[in-house]
């Protein structure tokens, strides 16, 4: 996600407005994988554990983005915290249904 967000801050060819929709995408997707991730760990409960990961990244996030660039909290904001909790949720529910594996000796 930090590798994304730096090529797209310095190619200077996507705008600042589709930029910050692209941020949305992106804690969407990121939030998606670790709730996934949270919930394989956790084994149950899936919907609770990946939204309150997606919580837990997005007052990350909002956090640095306030103490270090100074960034308001607008629309954008509210939009990335949906975002981050309701894929979490999702992925926390894909990741306690997803099958184990089979390992074939």
């Amino acid at each position: 996600m930090c590798l994304l967000a730096a090529v797209m801050m310095s190619s200077g060819v996507i705008s600042a407005d589709i930029l910050d929709y692209c941020t949305v995408g992106m804690v969407g997707v990121a939030t998606l994988m670790s709730g996934i991730i949270s919930s394989r760990i956790t084994g149950s409960a899936g919907l609770v554990v990946g939204s309150l990961t997606g919580l837990f990244i997005f007052l990350v996030i909002t956090s640095v983005a306030l103490i270090f660039n100074g960034e308001p909290v607008s629309i954008i904001t509210l939009l990335k915290f949906m975002a981050a909790v309701f894929a979490g949720g999702i992925g926390g529910i894909i990741g306690v249904n997803k099958k184990e594996k089979i390992k074939i000796k």
